[in-house]
């Protein structure tokens, strides 16, 4: 039997904070919380630059401009390159379909990554691939322990990463050995 990845990690990077916020990209690393000796590279992933161009009804926050301006080079090429993207429709069925069934969607605090792609996914009459009690909030968990982590970068797939370590590295240090509700 193959390593069961129960949970998914969420990032995302946007240009604002509201609700109905532009997309730049979505991505999701699918784990197992409590993996001794992950293998990073054989965890499942999904990640994508979404078409700005085709999420005429969202709306852009200048201060979040503003704030990409002052990024790192590297990480404003990845994000703002034309190449691969593709429609904000298609972005979130892809991402439907890889977090189905999963019994947790954790993301780097819930109130913004998370709002952010239920509204574009009610906005796109997209069913949301979890139900409500199945989101977790990373960050409660890492403010309850300290853990050797880098910075985030900006970049989601690496944040996705970095949170999972991170989490792992969390309940570790805390003796989390498994869920007591698991609904």
């Amino acid at each position: 039997m193959g390593k069961q990845y129960t949970d998914l990690m969420v990032d995302i990077e946007t240009l604002g904070l509201t609700p109905d916020a532009k997309i730049l990209s979505i991505s999701a690393v699918a784990f197992n919380p409590f993996d001794e000796n992950p293998d990073y590279l054989q965890y499942p992933t999904f990640d994508c630059l979404v078409d700005v161009d085709s999420q005429e009804t969202r709306t852009v926050d200048l201060s979040t401009v503003d704030w990409w301006s002052q990024q790192e080079e590297e990480v404003k090429e990845k994000i703002f390159s034309e190449t691969g993207r593709i429609s904000l429709q298609d972005a979130l069925s892809q991402f439907a379909l890889f977090a189905r069934n999963r019994k947790r969607i954790w993301a780097q605090g819930v109130t913004v990554d998370i709002t952010i792609l239920s509204h574009a996914m009610r906005q796109h009459d997209i069913p949301l691939p979890w139900l409500y009690f199945a989101v977790s909030d990373s960050r409660s968990i890492l403010d309850l322990v300290e853990v050797d982590s880098i910075p985030a970068t900006h970049d989601s797939i690496l944040d996705c990463f970095r949170q999972v370590m991170n989490l792992q590295q969390a309940f570790k240090k805390l003796g989390i050995k498994k869920f007591v509700r698991t609904k």
